[in-house]
């Protein structure tokens, strides 16, 4: 049998799985994906403008959308 010294106090301290680091890495990943989201969506609009300029067929085109995502 163990004694209640044995045993750490539950009832004080962080809770299990409520680590505050867990809540930054969560916001830090979220704003990265929407710089992702928002890069791609500006290149979209960006690119017919970019392919007049640089005389590029439409085949080439999506290959510089693959290439820059």
């Amino acid at each position: 049998m163990t004694s209640t010294l044995d045993r750490p106090d539950q009832t004080t301290g962080p809770q299990p799985g409520l680590d505050p680091k867990r809540f930054r890495a969560l916001a830090i990943i979220a704003v990265a994906q929407l710089m992702v989201v928002l890069d791609a969506s500006v290149v979209i609009i960006a690119l017919p403008s970019a392919q007049r300029a640089l005389h590029i067929s439409t085949a080439n085109r999506q290959w510089m959308l693959t290439a820059y995502t």
